[in-house]
């Protein structure tokens, strides 16, 4: 009957023994999780790592942390009711399992939250990174259409005013690409910790393509900026000299007009002015003795017969 009992009781141990090792398996398969590795080749990869870990760190919650209590439990009954077993080891391994099992969750939620500010950052350097290569197709399209332009069209003063205005608001555009730029060198920073080396290539290079870019768009860009400015003094100049003209033609009349001697000052005028009275009287009187004697004409002819 005494062997009968040894062996229930040696499997009874062995039973408890194995719910031991199941655990520290898990916690050995979460460990190797939790390292770092050589890090992620996208999002996607590290997307799946975060959701393995949580999966990992839930598993080792419901089914594990409870267990090792339970288990240290029956390890003290077990050694109550068999006390010539000694059974001290075991029990330490559990407390130390249990002290695994907590630490082993700590290190997921540091290393999932830090996997998570990564992921974050990723998600916001691929976001950040495809509007600037947007924005800056945009205003390489515009710049050469303008510059083709530039070269074959006689522009107006207001299409010049227009282009100088769109130059200066690309200028603008291209200060905010930098500073996008130099906000994605950060991003790029934040996440080269899990990024595989050849990710890590993969974004410096994307990074100084965009930087290259930048620098052909903003000297082209000052380039145009200065041929319209001086296209629009050209045009301002022309439309002054053409106001100056225009205000000689207008006052020109007046200066001739008033250089061309005033008629009343003459002396021929005063003269014809002061004898108009006298010959009018004259006629007058003519006329009047014409009418009291119709032959009056006639001796007034000098007739030497």
């Amino acid at each position: 009957g005494r062997a009968l009992l040894q062996q229930g009781a040696a499997q009874q141990l062995s039973g408890m023994y194995q719910d031991l090792l199941a655990t520290r398996t898990t916690l050995a398969d979460i460990e190797e999780g939790l390292e770092e590795g050589e890090g992620y080749e996208d999002v996607h990869e590290l997307e799946a790592s975060i959701k393995h870990i949580q999966e990992s760190k839930r598993e080792l919650q419901l089914h594990h942390q409870d267990k090792m209590a339970d288990l240290q439990t029956k390890v003290t009954t077990f050694a109550q009711q068999n006390q010539d077993v000694q059974v001290d080891r075991f029990q330490e391994d559990i407390t130390s399992t249990q002290h695994c099992v907590q630490d082993t969750l700590s290190k997921s939620d540091r290393r999932a939250g830090e996997l998570q500010t990564a992921l974050f950052a990723w998600y916001d350097l691929n976001e950040t990174r495809r509007e600037l290569d947007y924005v800056l197709q945009q205003e390489r399209h515009q710049l050469q259409c303008l510059h083709l332009a530039a070269d074959v069209v006689d522009f107006s003063l207001d299409d010049v005013k227009e282009n100088v205005r769109d130059l200066r608001a690309t200028t603008a555009s291209i200060r905010q690409c930098e500073s996008d730029l130099l906000r994605l060198r950060e991003l790029c920073g934040a996440v080269s910790p899990v990024c595989s080396d050849p990710a890590l290539r993969d974004l410096h290079t994307s990074l100084a393509y965009l930087d290259n870019d930048m620098t052909a768009l903003r000297t082209t860009c000052q380039s145009l900026t200065g041929t319209m400015e001086s296209r629009l003094s050209e045009h301002m100049e022309v439309s002054m000299e053409s106001v100056a003209v225009q205000a000689d033609h207008t006052t020109t009349p007046k200066v001739r007009f008033a250089a061309v001697e005033d008629p009343s000052t003459s002396l021929l005028w005063r003269l014809l002015r002061r004898a108009f009275p006298i010959g009018m009287a004259v006629l007058l009187l003519l006329g009047f003795l014409c009418l009291l004697d119709p032959a009056f004409p006639h001796r007034l002819v000098f007739n030497p017969q």
